[in-house]
């Protein structure tokens, strides 16, 4: 069960920056089609996929979370993305051994998944190591993202979402894996 909620945090951590991801691909439309002659298109053009997972990724966490609030009489979470998946993400370990807790790892995988192919394809994970926080017993992973991505890699611990280096800080967290 640890590796389920592991990776269902992982995902809901990655969420918000992909949803803000996916806003700069809001209009860059990718309608295709014949120009019909004579005339301008009308309106603001928009990418209908983007719209589209944006909506999904707000719909389903705000789902999720107003499960969590209704069986275990806690207070909502703003309705934001990163809220959202916060509160989520704190609520994991719940989630995970609830009954629907098979379909709420596989929504957030879902979520996760087109939300990096819209942005430039899957990222790729690569194990870095044990955490070098004292007492972390989380796995270090890198977060190499797809050629063409705008994410940034990043390592990530698959036990404590605060235990987090951004590619500029990778020298800093070598000499402590080596001290």
């Amino acid at each position: 069960m640890h590796a389920e909620v592991r990776e269902v945090s992982r995902s809901l951590r990655r969420l918000p920056a992909l949803y803000a991801e996916i806003a700069e691909e809001l209009n860059s439309s990718r309608r295709k089609g014949e120009r019909v002659s004579g005339g301008r298109p009308v309106g603001i053009p928009l990418n209908d996929e983007a719209v589209a997972v944006r909506s999904t990724i707000t719909s389903v966490l705000s789902c999720w979370a107003q499960l969590v609030v209704e069986e275990r009489e806690v207070r909502p979470p703003p309705r934001d993305v990163a809220a959202m998946a916060a509160f989520l993400d704190e609520h994991a370990t719940w989630l995970c051994a609830h009954p629907a807790g098979e379909d709420f790892r596989a929504e957030v995988a879902d979520l996760e998944s087109s939300a990096a192919l819209l942005v430039g394809g899957p990222a790729r994970t690569v194990p870095v190591g044990s955490c070098v926080h004292e007492g972390c017993p989380g796995a270090l992973v890198a977060l190499l993202p797809a050629k063409g991505g705008h994410q940034q890699p990043e390592v990530l611990c698959d036990h404590n979402g605060t235990h987090h280096w951004p590619a500029r800080h990778w020298g800093r967290l070598s000499r402590q894996r080596t001290a």
